[in-house]
């Protein structure tokens, strides 16, 4: 609810004539147990996003919230890559120890979902730096039409069938999907989206075995 420049000047003229500042009265209003029931501080706390926005845009404090989020952002990767690199984790590697079994042993998806686990927020944003990149998500919507692609079959008056490829439209979720996806799936496709033929199922290089064929 926006109200009138009147109604908001008379409120912080009476903040001000009791010495409450804003800063204040927002740090009370959140920190002191027996407020959180105000029907004025719940609305302010639901709709704590819309401040935040207003605080990013607003010419009086936009530079200063940017810089505290980066901050923040940066201390709270630093955080979870001093887990991800203690040697607890087992993601050291020292190559004078390793061995053919240790190496085989190796499984790609478990260090990726520990580190999914151990960094969730380093996680998100190489998946979000990822995402940027316009090669990858073209191989990726077009695994994600070959896998979707549903084929209509019709009849017309004379019996004769018609068939027609129908790919669905992809949603928000669906693009969220295709970020996190694991890249192993796309592995199939070629630069220009193309499918590229399994090694099992390519054609013989013999002549001769090409003509049995």
């Amino acid at each position: 609810m926006v109200h009138s420049e009147a109604v908001i000047e008379q409120a912080l003229n009476t903040l001000q004539e009791q010495g409450v500042t804003l800063t204040c009265l927002t740090e009370s209003v959140l920190a002191v147990p027996k407020f959180k029931d105000y029907d004025m501080v719940q609305e302010f706390t639901q709709n704590i996003t819309e401040v935040l926005e207003q605080l990013d845009s607003s010419a009086l404090t936009s530079n200063v919230v940017k810089a505290w989020t980066k901050q923040q952002a940066l201390h709270c990767y630093r955080s979870q890559i001093t887990i991800l690199t203690n040697k607890a984790t087992g993601f050291h590697f020292t190559a004078r120890k390793t061995t053919e079994s240790k190496i085989r042993e190796f499984e790609i998806n478990e260090t990726a979902e520990q580190f999914r686990l151990l960094a969730p927020d380093v996680w998100d944003l190489i998946k979000s730096l990822l995402s940027s990149d316009e090669i990858l998500m073209k191989w990726k919507f077009t695994w994600y039409k070959t896998k979707t692609k549903k084929t209509s079959v019709k009849k017309d008056g004379d019996g004769d069938i018609t068939m027609q490829d129908i790919t669905e439209p992809i949603s928000s979720n669906t693009m969220a999907t295709l970020v996190s996806h694991n890249d192993d799936d796309y592995t199939n496709f070629s630069e220009d989206g193309a499918p590229i033929i399994d090694a099992d199922d390519d054609e013989p290089e013999n002549m001769e075995e090409q003509e049995k064929m």
